[in-house]
């Protein structure tokens, strides 16, 4: 059940809800297709997830991408 729209929070940082049996990889790949027509620069855009959630945990998942990718540690603490 997704209870909250995946956003861009600011420049590089991007919330997604990561659903049951969805890996982390996984749902940052759906977060780009969802919005690749309002955001065509996603297709070539690295993102990297900040901590990670077991394929079958559902919640919470903070998405890095631009220059906040060089930041993880700083999301890790």
């Amino acid at each position: 059940m997704k209870f909250m729209k995946e956003k861009k929070v600011k420049e590089g940082v991007h919330v997604l809800y990561k659903q049951v049996g969805e890996t982390p990889h996984e749902a940052i790949l759906r977060y780009k297709k969802e919005n690749m027509e309002d955001n065509p620069e996603f297709d070539f855009l690295a993102m990297t997830y900040a901590g990670r959630l077991d394929p079958m945990a559902e919640g919470i998942l903070l998405v890095l991408s631009d220059n906040e990718l060089y930041n993880k540690e700083k999301y890790l603490d």
